[in-house]
């Protein structure tokens, strides 16, 4: 059992299987496009239980009583669910989570609206090669906006709702030789027109390099391209990203 301010169990569950980048390499993390529920979601004041494993099985899951703090009255906190399971055989890894965040009854932009998120993704080992795949739906809003802020506000924001769903999939494969790490994951990303009226579907390509000088310290370098928003889904928009450095691991 685990209490205070913490990660989901979908953020700790889910991104390390479905993915060869996990939440690392900033832009590249899985998290950063349309499988946000899995962005590294801290919430405050959390209960959060992690089973043990049972023939490979295990189950996480969380609940915060207030994402943003404390507020005066209990009605006006904004809480959230995350359950998580998880198998881990000795090639495969499958993993299927479930959020929702019921917002505060003075949220001035929920409208009614209850975002809520399904994960479904894993990995499987053919040799020296990792293939991964995921999908993703999210409806009413952004699990990511429940974050705890300094403030104390437990208000999403505007930004943090929209009717209808968006769907994400992801595909994506890691190739291991001795030190060397190759790995790269496509990803399309579809908002409902009911919830970005005006928006388009967002593809993402990520590639990455390492190399491992020792057990705790490698050389990475990571490119990434979005052919759209993955905000807002405007049109005509898009973004770049290149870099490398160290990782040191204590």
């Amino acid at each position: 059992m685990q209490l205070g301010r913490q990660t989901t169990s979908s953020s700790d569950f889910f991104a390390p299987a479905a993915s060869p980048f996990g939440n690392a390499f900033s832009q590249a993390g899985i998290g950063k496009s349309g499988f946000r529920a899995s962005n590294t979601v801290f919430q405050d004041r959390v209960v959060k239980y992690i089973s043990p494993k049972f023939q490979g099985f295990d189950l996480g899951a969380s609940y915060s009583f207030n994402t943003r703090g404390e507020q005066q009255q209990r009605s006006e906190n904004t809480q959230s669910t995350s359950v998580s399971l998880r198998y881990q055989g000795d090639k495969t890894t499958l993993v299927a989570t479930y959020d929702r965040v019921s917002p505060a009854n003075s949220d001035p932009n929920a409208h009614g609206h209850r975002p809520s998120a399904i994960q479904l993704g894993g990995n499987h080992r053919l040799g020296a090669v990792h293939i991964y795949a995921g999908w993703s739906q999210q409806k009413d809003g952004w699990i990511k906006s429940s974050d705890g802020a300094a403030t104390g506000s437990n208000h999403l924001g505007q930004s943090g709702y929209f009717d209808g769903s968006v769907d994400a999939w992801l595909l994506g494969a890691k190739l291991t030789a001795q030190r060397h790490q190759w790995f790269g994951t496509l990803q399309y990303v579809d908002p409902e027109r009911k919830a970005f009226q005006a928006g388009e579907a967002v593809h993402v390509f990520n590639a990455g390099y390492t190399y491992d000088f020792s057990k705790r310290t490698n050389f990475y370098v990571v490119a990434s391209y979005f052919d759209g928003d993955l905000y807002g889904f405007e049109r005509d928009s898009h973004s770049r990203q290149f870099g490398f450095g160290l990782r040191h691991r204590f």
